[in-house]
């Protein structure tokens, strides 16, 4: 799941965030078998991008490629985050707005598929 926090970029367009997302998942059917977006308010408005792959490191391995290689402002407003086996309590932490947040990635528990 990509948990989008607007205000922390203003500038940042999330329909962009999700065209990209919507053509990806229409290009590559078998890497991302569903996308639901979510809006929602805690606070401060966010948007949840939330996949469902069998292929969650590719898909990790492709995100970071598509969203957040050239930095900007989604690797300033997001939270990227993987249920693990046992839902959320066994989740890995894939990216997060805060740079002193510790990261997990697939390498650190095995695969969590």
């Amino acid at each position: 799941m990509i948990q989008i926090h607007p205000h922390r970029a203003p500038a940042m367009n999330t329909d962009d965030v999700r065209a990209i997302c919507d053509a990806w998942v229409r290009r590559e059917p078998g890497i991302i078998e569903r996308l639901d977006v979510d809006d929602g308010m805690d606070g401060h408005p966010y948007v949840n991008l939330v996949f469902e792959s069998p292929t969650l490191p590719y898909l990790w391995e492709r995100l970071q490629h598509l969203l957040y290689d050239a930095g900007g402002s989604l690797t300033a407003c997001s939270i990227v985050t993987c249920e693990g086996k046992d839902g959320w309590n066994d989740y890995r932490l894939l990216h997060h707005f805060d740079p002193d947040e510790t990261r997990d990635s697939f390498a650190d528990a095995g695969d969590p598929k």
